[in-house]
């Protein structure tokens, strides 16, 4: 599925990938599921933003109904709220930016673009796999405020880039 401009998940809406299918969905704009009730299902789908918007999720913390299982970015995007990427992150072009918001990777994180991680306590990475190898590539341009490895299941995270954090 593509959309030009945005895409709002509205209260009490499910907008799901597909259980059988993990079809993609690549977003131009905004892409917003702020509200209470609005859930995506993931599944193992991607999502692509590739334009120049922001991630709502309207949530602290961890939440499965408003997670992405593979996340991939070739614009300038900033997140509003905790984003919760369950599987892959990857910042393909383009900067993203954390704002005050907890970033949660539960698989590879690869950046060939700029991870602009906001100068604030409460921006983090948590790096929180359930096993097996990881690879972790931050590209040259990214300096994290705090990162944690919360994971699980024997993970092993392999490091592809040196990287600087700046409390």
């Amino acid at each position: 599925m593509t959309v030009k401009q945005n895409l709002t998940i509205n209260d009490g809406v499910t907008l799901d990938v597909g259980a059988t299918e993990n079809n993609s969905i690549l977003v131009n704009l905004n892409w917003n599921m702020s509200a209470a009730g609005a859930v995506f299902q993931a599944r193992n789908g991607t999502v692509q933003m590739d334009g120049t918007g922001t991630i709502t999720t309207g949530h602290t913390g961890e939440n499965t109904n408003k997670n992405f299982y593979n996340l991939s970015l070739s614009g300038n995007v900033t997140t509003s709220g905790s984003l919760d990427v369950d599987n892959d992150f990857n910042i393909l072009t383009g900067t993203f930016t954390t704002g005050n918001n907890v970033i949660y990777i539960g698989g590879n994180f690869s950046n060939a673009g700029t991870f602009a991680h906001t100068n604030n306590a409460a921006a983090q990475v948590i790096f929180n796999a359930t096993g097996g190898t990881k690879t972790v590539n931050p590209g040259t341009v990214v300096a994290f405020r705090t990162i944690t490895i919360d994971a699980t299941g024997g993970t092993i995270y392999d490091l592809q880039n040196n990287f600087s954090i700046n409390n």
